[in-house]
């Protein structure tokens, strides 16, 4: 059975970085910004070696960037629906459902899982430097436009 998706095929690269400009608007002024800017250009790299599920699991497990952890469960929830399978995930929960069908569905969901997280990181890749040298240039300005290396 096919699985059914939320997003307009038309409209699917808006909704990616609809979401992942609102991911790292989120979290680019917070404390832990360098290290979920360093988790999000790990994954892609992560996902493709060992695989979405082994990526997902190593980042949760080290709690290195929970927010990135969260925003991959909710843009897959929000793509793939668990309606399908009888369950309807919360915004918190988004990120454990998504791991139980990682683990649990066929390997078209596995498929399809994998390469929306990684067109996805993409966008929340770009943003996110964006976001850095924003934040840098800033910061040098502040400094009275010295660098102290």
């Amino acid at each position: 059975m096919a699985t059914m998706t939320s997003d307009d095929p038309h409209n699917l690269g808006q909704a990616r970085a609809r979401h992942a400009w609102d991911l790292v608007g989120k979290v680019k002024d917070g404390p832990e910004f360098e290290k979920f800017e360093r988790a999000a250009k790990k994954m892609p790299v992560r996902v493709m070696t060992a695989g979405l599920g082994h990526a997902m699991a190593f980042l949760e497990a080290k709690k290195e960037a929970p927010a990135l952890v969260a925003a991959i469960g909710r843009r897959l929830e929000q793509r793939f629906p668990s309606q399908a399978d009888g369950r309807e995930a919360s915004p918190e929960k988004a990120a454990e459902v998504v791991m139980e069908r990682i683990v649990n569905s066929d390997a078209l969901f596995l498929r399809r899982a994998t390469e929306e997280v990684l067109a996805y990181l993409q966008w929340v890749n770009r943003f996110a430097e964006a976001a850095k040298k924003e934040a840098d240039a800033r910061d040098g300005a502040a400094k009275g436009g010295r660098r102290d290396d």
